[in-house]
C-alpha cells in the first residue's frame, strides 16, 4: 500500500470512529472535517447545515491565519437557498462538486468569491451528506492554490460523506425510536381508552383505559375480535345498533372519520355508556390497514343526565300541578272581585286587582323558570333577526320603545324557548328604560348580544339580577331574568352583563 493510499485508510479509520463516538450529528461532523483537514492539504473547511428553506453556516475548520479568520466572520453574514452557490448547488443536485479555482469563476457561481480571494483560497469542493434521499449537511472544503480535479481527493471526502450520512441515519433512526416510545407512552398513559383493530375487525391493540371500560384485561381482548366481544350495543332508546353501523366497520365502509357515536354496552363489569370515534389507518399506498378507535366512558355523565332529567320531569309535573291549584281559588277570587265591584266603589278593591293580576304573573314565570331549565336535545337552525323580531311584537305593547338588529347569524337553538328568553329580555329593558327605550340586538364573535339606553346594571348587581324573585322594579316579578337565564344554560350557553355601548346594559350570550 503506498503512503498516500495508507494516509487515506488512516483518515476514513478515524473519521468513522470519531463519528461513531459522537452524540450527535454536528460534533460528529465537526470531527469530521478536523480530521481531514489535518491529514490532507486542506486549509479550511466548513459545514452548512439546512435550516428551512436555507443553509446555515455550522461548525468550522482552519489553522490560526489572521486572513481566514476576516473569511470565517465574512461567512456568518451569509445563507444559501437551494441551487445558490456552491453549498445550493451541492444541496439542490445531491452530489458532489469541485471548483478548479474560485478566483475565476463569477461571484453569482461563489459568492463568497472576494473574500475568498482575501484569504488565498482557489480551489474548493462541495459535499453532500445523504441521509435517506435527503441532504442534511454540506461540507465544503478550500485549498490556497489552484487544483484541478483530483478524483483521489473527491473518492476520500466522499467516502467521509458516507460515513456522514451514516451517523445521520443512526441519529434519524434513535429519533424515530424515542418517538415511538413517547407516543408508546402516550397511549398507554391517554385517559381515554384507545383500541386499535385491523380491517377484518380483529382487536390488534389497547391501552389500559379500554380495557377498564371494556371491563377485561388486556391479555383476554387482543386478538378477539370484534363481533366476539359481546358488548350488544344499544341506542338511547334501548334499540339494538345494527353491527354494520358501529365505528370500525364505518371507518372502513366509508374511508374516513366516524364521530360522536353514543351507545350503551354490556361488559363483564356492568353496563356502560360510551361515546366512541373512529379514523382509518392508511399504509404507503392508501389502503386501509387499521382502524383506530377513541372510546369514552359517559356512564357517570349519563346516570347524572338522566336523573337531572327524571328531577326536571317531577319539577315541571310539580309546578304545573301547583300552577292548577292556585288558578281554581285565583280564579274564584277574581269572579268574587268583580262582583263586589259592582255592589260598592273601594280603593281597596282596585290594590286586590292588581294583587290578583300579580300572582297570574307570578304563576306563569314559575311554570317557565320550570320548563326552560330542561335540556334542549333536538335544536334547529333559527334566525337571530327572525326570533327577535317575533319576540318583540309578542312582548311590547310601548309605541315609542323601539328594536334594531343590526346584524343577524343563526343559531343552533329551540326557537320557541329562545324567543320566550328574548320576550323577557325586551319586558326587562321596558320595566327599566321605560317606553321610550331603545333596544339593540346583534351577533358577535361568539354568539350575540341584547343592550339597550336605559339606566344600566351596576357591577355589584350583576349577579343578583339573575336570581329568582329579585327585581328593583314595582312590577316585575322578579323571574323575568331567571328564566333567560335557565333558557340559556338548557341551550348550554353563558349570559353575563357588561356595560352598553349605549350606557345601559348589555346582556352577552356565548353559544360557542
Amino acid at each position: 500500500m503506498s503512503t498516500t493510499a495508507a494516509r487515506d485508510y488512516a483518515v476514513v479509520h478515524e473519521v468513522a470512529q470519531a463519528v461513531s463516538a459522537a452524540d450527535s450529528l454536528d460534533s460528529a461532523l465537526e470531527a469530521t472535517i478536523d480530521i481531514v483537514c489535518r491529514h490532507t492539504d486542506w486549509r479550511y473547511a466548513e459545514v452548512w447545515r439546512p435550516t428551512g428553506d436555507h443553509l446555515e453556516l455550522g461548525p468550522v475548520w482552519y489553522k490560526h491565519d489572521p486572513q481566514i479568520e476576516r473569511f470565517h466572520e465574512a461567512s456568518r453574514g451569509f445563507t444559501y437557498k437551494r441551487g445558490s452557490g456552491l453549498p445550493g448547488r451541492v444541496w439542490e443536485a445531491q452530489e458532489c462538486e469541485w471548483l478548479k479555482d474560485v478566483t475565476e469563476v463569477s461571484t453569482e457561481e461563489f459568492l463568497r468569491k472576494d473574500a475568498a480571494m482575501k484569504a488565498g483560497f482557489h480551489a474548493t469542493v462541495g459535499v453532500p451528506i445523504v441521509d435517506h434521499d435527503s441532504v442534511v449537511a454540506v461540507l465544503v472544503f478550500m485549498l490556497d492554490e489552484a487544483r484541478a480535479r483530483i478524483d483521489r481527493m473527491v473518492a476520500l471526502v466522499g467516502t467521509v460523506a458516507i460515513l456522514g450520512g451514516m451517523y445521520a441515519q443512526k441519529d434519524r433512526f434513535e429519533r424515530e425510536a424515542r418517538h415511538r416510545q413517547t407516543i408508546a407512552r402516550c397511549f398507554h398513559a391517554s385517559p381515554i381508552g384507545i383500541v386499535i383493530f385491523d380491517t377484518d375487525g380483529t382487536l390488534v391493540d389497547l391501552n389500559e383505559q379500554a380495557a377498564s371500560i371494556l371491563g377485561r384485561s388486556k391479555e383476554s381482548l387482543v386478538g378477539t375480535n370484534c363481533k366476539a366481544l359481546d358488548l350488544d350495543p344499544v341506542d338511547e332508546e334501548g334499540n339494538p345498533i345494527e353491527r354494520s353501523a358501529l365505528p370500525v366497520r364505518e371507518a372502513i365502509k366509508q374511508n374516513s372519520r366516524i364521530h360522536g357515536l353514543e351507545c350503551g354496552i354490556t361488559t363483564p363489569a356492568g353496563e356502560r355508556w360510551v361515546i366512541a370515534n373512529a379514523a382509518p389507518v392508511h399504509d404507503e399506498s392508501g389502503a386501509v390497514e387499521q382502524v383506530v378507535v377513541a372510546v369514552e366512558d359517559l356512564t357517570s355523565q349519563h346516570v347524572w343526565e338522566q336523573e337531572i332529567a327524571r328531577q326536571n320531569e317531577r319539577l315541571s309535573r310539580f309546578a304545573s300541578a301547583v300552577s292548577h291549584d292556585l288558578r281554581t281559588p285565583l280564579s274564584t277570587a277574581s269572579t268574587s272581585l268583580i262582583l263586589a265591584k259592582q255592589e260598592c266603589e273601594s280603593e281597596h278593591l282596585d290594590r286586590i286587582d292588581g294583587a290578583l293580576d300579580r300572582m297570574e304573573a307570578i304563576i306563569e314565570d314559575v311554570l317557565s323558570l320550570a320548563r326552560g331549565g330542561k335540556t334542549v336535545v333536538d335544536p334547529s337552525s333559527v334566525s337571530l333577526e327572525s326570533v327577535a323580531e317575533a319576540a318583540w311584537e309578542s312582548a311590547v305593547n310601548a309605541t315609542d320603545a323601539s328594536l334594531t338588529v343590526e346584524t343577524d347569524r343563526s343559531l343552533l337553538a329551540d326557537e320557541q324557548r329562545l324567543q320566550r328568553l328574548m320576550e323577557n329580555m325586551f319586558r326587562n329593558a321596558v320595566e327599566h328604560g321605560g317606553k321610550t327605550v331603545s333596544v339593540r340586538v346583534g351577533a358577535t364573535d361568539h354568539g350575540f348580544f341584547i343592550e339597550d339606553d336605559g339606566p344600566g346594571i351596576p357591577e355589584a348587581e350583576r349577579e343578583d339580577v339573575f336570581e329568582a324573585g329579585y327585581t328593583t322594579g314595582t312590577t316585575g316579578t322578579g323571574f323575568g331574568l331567571a328564566i333567560v337565564q335557565e333558557i340559556a344554560r338548557a341551550h348550554d350557553w353563558t349570559v353575563s352583563v357588561v356595560d352598553g355601548d349605549m350606557g345601559g346594559a348589555r346582556f352577552e350570550f356565548d353559544v360557542n
